[in-house]
């Protein structure tokens, strides 16, 4: 990961999949967007950053 001091604009995307209930508030405190389901793939991370653009 890189330290926050070096980032600039960047979003940062969590892929829990295991142990969820026992590592979610982790992961929250450590990326701006966390999914969950082990179906969970760059597609919806794809589907975000789109849905982002459309709202600027």
């Amino acid at each position: 990961m890189v330290p926050k001091t070096n980032l600039t604009k960047t979003l940062t995307i969590g892929f829990l999949n295991k142990k969820v209930e026992e590592n979610l508030v982790n992961y929250c405190e450590h990326y701006d967007i966390v999914l969950t389901n082990e179906e969970a793939t760059f597609y919806e991370v794809e589907k975000i950053m789109n849905k982002r653009k459309e709202e600027l």
